[in-house]
């Protein structure tokens, strides 16, 4: 069965080879048949010299519509691989997905629009390029290993990570297509897929089910621990005062139930609304309120603070007590990332038409770039007292404000964060809760 459809196919192949050679011998034959026919039908008494140009008219006639006719025959094929290509074409640039093309020793053939986006670099560059330089040490082993089974006919999936021409990583998946022509495996496409928003999402909506699990968890404990921690510091305060010669445990004792009564406000933060009192407030009186309560902190840790204000600065709706808190938390973060002293600069300025910029810069340790992802996850802290909950109960707050944070670190050379926050906002937006924005630049 296999040899008489392999036969058929050899057949099918040969009589689209010989397609215009037979058309070509039809057409001649028929014409001089015919052509004969009606010479020896009419001009069988003619002269020599009439039979001659007879001949010599008929041939160029035949020669003339075999010429026509071959050339419609080669136009209309000619256009149907033009449009066969143009179909090709336009799949392969306007595919949503990356495409590159490479023949069986790696060399890139062709690449698609796409394909630039992903890796930052103009399609000229990417043909200077080596495909090593494009793809991630982690993921190399895999890629070539999948390119080789390509090349043995074998389509593959597979997830690799690719590095952009600015430094970044970007995750895809990827799929691996043998290029045949002529039965002979003589090259790869490889499709590949931008995974990043994807894995955004995923991740975004992962710390959104772990928020919710903790605020449930800390409004059942914030209400347990609150009652007897008020009984426990009543007493205290009472004992304080009658009690001569402790005072210096009682003061210890006080200043840790303090610490947990902050611990207890954060949970409550985190766990349910709070009573908002909006109104309009200079941002710039705001911080400078909360440098002068920070003041003592920094001058112990030989920290100053730099305030440079733009121009026209407006002000802003919102919660006075609560943005308070957020610029307490960062640079509370800043003092404590520079053990040794250093400088923290807090700029503000117009961000644009409805919104402004706070920049706060310490030049502190920084962040390693495998802990940026994690940062305001309940209870991951960096430091060895904290609990994970400042920089948490920070996004929840901007969060409310309909506000975005972005921040910016590398390991020795600080932290920058900015907190970009609307000019005006109704009541009604601050009831809104929407997924807070995180952007992390490593």
């Amino acid at each position: 069965m296999n040899r008489i459809l392999n036969f058929w196919e050899w057949l099918e192949c040969k009589v689209v080879i010989l397609k215009i050679p037979i058309l070509y011998a039809l057409i001649g034959g028929l014409g001089i048949w015919f052509s004969d026919k009606l010479f020896f039908t009419f001009v069988l008494d003619a002269n020599q010299e009439i039979i001659v140009n007879i001949h010599i008219v008929r041939g160029f006639l035949l020669i003339l519509s075999s010429f026509c006719i071959i050339c419609f025959l080669i136009h209309r094929s000619e256009k149907t691989l033009r449009e066969s290509e143009a179909q090709f074409r336009s799949l392969f640039d306007h595919n949503p997905d990356a495409i590159y093309s490479f023949d069986q020793e790696g060399n890139l053939l062709a690449v698609n629009p796409i394909a630039e986006i992903i890796t930052g670099y103009h399609s000229e560059e990417l043909f200077e390029q080596s495909f090593r330089l494009l793809v991630s040490k982690e993921s190399m082993n895999r890629t070539m290993e999948c390119f080789g089974e390509s090349l043995k006919g074998m389509p593959q999936i597979y997830e690799i990570t690719m590095l952009h021409k600015q430094g970044h990583q970007v995750e895809c998946y990827a799929k691996n297509v043998p290029i045949i022509v002529k039965d002979k495996i003589v090259g790869v496409h490889v499709i590949v897929k931008d995974l990043t928003e994807q894995k955004r999402t995923q991740e975004l909506l992962q710390k959104t089910d772990r928020l919710a699990v903790v605020g449930k968890l800390a409004a059942g404990i914030a209400h347990e621990i609150r009652n007897p921690l008020t009984a426990v510091k009543g007493f205290i305060q009472l004992l304080c005062s009658r009690v001569d010669g402790f005072q210096d445990y009682f003061s210890i004792i006080l200043r840790e139930l303090g610490r947990i009564e902050v611990i207890v406000g954060e949970f409550l933060i985190i766990a349910k609304p709070q009573a908002k009192q909006i109104s309009l407030r200079d941002p710039i009186v705001l911080l400078k309120d909360v440098i002068k309560l920070l003041d003592s902190q920094a001058i112990m840790n030989n920290v100053q603070f730099s305030l440079e204000t733009g121009l026209d600065i407006p002000f802003i709706t919102c919660e006075e007590n609560h943005l308070k808190q957020v610029f307490i938390n960062v640079l509370k973060n800043a003092i404590e990332s520079m053990p040794s002293g250093g400088n923290v600069e807090i700029k503000i300025r117009k961000n644009d038409e409805k919104s402004i910029l706070i920049r706060i810069v310490d030049q502190g340790c920084g962040i390693p770039i495998e802990r940026m992802p994690k940062l305001g996850e309940p209870f991951y802290t960096t430091k060895e007292k904290g609990t994970g909950l400042g920089l948490m109960v920070s996004y929840k707050i901007i969060e409310a404000h309909q506000g975005q944070i972005n921040i910016r670190s590398e390991m020795g050379k600080g932290a920058i964060v900015e907190i970009v926050l609307p000019i005006e906002m109704e009541k009604s937006d601050l009831d809104r809760v929407s997924p807070v924005k995180r952007i992390y630049y490593m």
